[in-house]
């Protein structure tokens, strides 16, 4: 999963520079003038960084807790969840049938 978060940063930055007009490393387009070296080396903000650690360690600690579920897991765990609920709040049937 971690691998997958750090390739969706990787395209998240590649998205960026496709942005501000750079393309492996080149400057081009209209957005030229724009993008200046510092730029280009941090295209995330601090808090942007923090936040993405932290989101990275909230995963992980969920990942720990819980262990990887596959959907059908998912699935058989909110139908027993449901059915434990009363029907209090089901709809009621109306009309003919």
């Amino acid at each position: 999963m971690l691998k997958s978060l750090e390739e969706e940063d990787e395209q998240i930055q590649k998205e960026a520079r496709r942005k501000m007009g750079v393309v492996d490393g080149q400057v081009v387009g209209s957005g030229a003038g724009v993008a200046n070296d510092d730029e280009r080396a941090q295209l995330k903000t601090d808090s942007e960084r923090k936040f993405e650690e932290q989101r990275r360690k909230r995963l992980e600690e969920k990942l720990k807790r819980e262990g990887v579920k596959t959907h059908k897991q998912r699935v058989e765990e909110l139908n027993k969840y449901l059915s434990g609920l009363s029907e209090h709040n089901d709809m009621p049937r109306i009309g003919p049938g």
